[in-house]
C-alpha cells in the first residue's frame, strides 16, 4: 500500500511552470491523462475527484458542483466514522467532503471540458475508471517519476499547483478560499504571498521609476 504524504509536504513539493508541462507530457494514456489533468486543473481533493460523478457537473454553467452528501457504495464509504466521542460524523454508505466549506462550484477550465465531456459520454462516475485512493496515489507517483521530477509527486501537489496557479493569475484570497473550499483564510494567503506576483509588480513598478 502506498502512504499518504503528510499534508504539510504539499508546499515544497509544489510544481513549477517547467515541471507542469513534464508532468502534462509524462500522462501518456487516457486513464493517467484524465486523472492527472483532472487534480491539477480543478484543484479537487483526490476523494473529491474520484467520487465525481455526471449529476456533479453543469455543462450549461460551465461548473462542477461538490454536494454536501450523496449516497456512495464504495469500500471507504460503506465503513462509519465517529469522533472521539464516539458521535458518527459519517454514516455508512454516505459520501460527503471534507468540510461543509468543500461544498462548492468549480470553474470547468478549457484544458479539460474536452476530457471530462469524452469520459462522461460513456460512464457515470469517475471511481468506476479511476478506483480507489490508494490506486490513483500510485499512479501520480509514477507519473512524477517518468516526468524525471526530483520531489515526489502526489495528489495534494497538485490540488496544490492549482490554487498557485490561480493566485498567480491574482485571484484575490476570499475567492481563492471558496474556490478551494478551505475553512479559513489562512491557506489562500499562504499561496498568494507564495505566487509574489502583487509583490513583483509593486517592486517592478518601484524599480522603473
Amino acid at each position: 500500500m502506498n502512504k499518504m504524504p503528510e499534508r504539510a509536504r504539499t508546499h515544497e513539493n509544489l510544481l513549477s511552470d517547467d515541471e507542469i508541462e513534464r508532468v502534462k507530457g509524462a500522462c501518456k494514456t487516457r486513464y493517467i491523462t484524465l486523472l492527472v489533468w483532472g487534480l491539477l486543473y480543478t484543484g479537487m481533493r483526490i476523494s473529491e475527484f474520484i467520487h465525481m460523478n455526471r449529476g456533479w457537473i453543469s455543462w450549461a454553467e460551465g461548473v462542477i458542483r461538490i454536494p454536501e452528501r450523496m449516497s456512495c457504495d464504495c469500500k471507504a464509504c460503506k465503513r462509519e466514522l465517529t469522533n472521539g466521542k464516539g458521535e458518527i460524523t459519517r454514516p455508512s454508505g454516505i459520501w460527503m467532503p471534507k468540510t461543509k466549506n468543500a461544498s462548492r462550484a468549480i470553474p470547468i477550465l478549457p484544458e479539460i471540458e474536452g476530457l471530462l465531456r469524452d469520459y462522461f459520454k460513456g460512464h457515470e462516475r469517475i471511481m468506476d475508471y479511476i478506483g480507489s485512493r490508494n490506486l490513483a496515489y500510485y499512479h501520480i507517483k509514477q507519473v512524477g517519476k517518468l516526468a524525471g521530477l526530483n520531489h515526489t509527486l502526489f495528489p495534494h501537489a497538485l490540488r496544490g499547483t492549482y490554487a498557485t496557479m490561480m493566485a498567480k493569475r491574482k485571484l484575490d484570497p476570499f475567492r481563492l478560499k471558496d474556490l478551494m473550499g478551505w475553512k479559513t483564510l489562512e491557506p489562500a494567503a499562504w499561496y498568494v504571498r507564495f505566487a509574489g506576483t502583487d509583490l513583483r509588480d509593486e517592486v517592478l513598478k518601484i524599480w522603473k521609476r
